[in-house]
């Protein structure tokens, strides 16, 4: 299984995830509808990425999958969390909890597709930081994973 996403050119996936950040602030009132939309946007490219570097570095993509749902998961509750009723300690502990597990997947599938970037090719640098800073960076990696994924393994 293949995901267009990665291979995608640096200007349709620059489009895509600005329509995404954007439906995210036009949906902002909607309790969290318009974070929902970015969580899975910005999941599915991080996975996609993460996904088909490990396919190209003969890695299992086991834990990529796992990080992934607890990632979705987390976007899903941390809406869900402040309207159940519940205590308000109660409540801020479980947003804490959800909010950090959420940014630990996050990090964790930047981090891995920066070290899978940088095993494949070494010439990629500060992989890391370009991820992160999406808007920047996708117009540098997009077209290095377009040309790594191309390549015949």
């Amino acid at each position: 299984m293949t995901f267009k996403i990665a291979t995608l050119s640096a200007w349709k996936v620059f489009s895509l995830l600005v329509l995404i950040t954007s439906l995210m602030i036009i949906l902002m009132p909607f309790n969290g509808l318009g974070f929902l939309i970015a969580a899975f946007g910005m999941f599915g490219w991080l996975y996609s990425i993460s996904y088909e570097l490990c396919l190209k570095a003969s890695q299992a993509p086991k834990r990529i999958k796992r990080i992934t749902v607890m990632g979705l998961v987390s976007s899903i509750l941390f809406i869900l969390v402040p309207l159940i009723v519940f205590p308000k300690y109660v409540t801020a502990l479980l947003v804490f909890g959800v909010g950090a597990a959420f940014m630990y997947s996050m990090l964790y599938l930047i981090f891995k597709s920066s070290r899978l970037l940088q095993s494949i090719d070494p010439t990629i640098k500060y992989s890391f930081i370009l991820i992160w800073a999406w808007p920047v960076g996708v117009w540098f990696l997009q077209p290095k994973l377009q040309k790594l994924l191309s390549r015949n393994t």
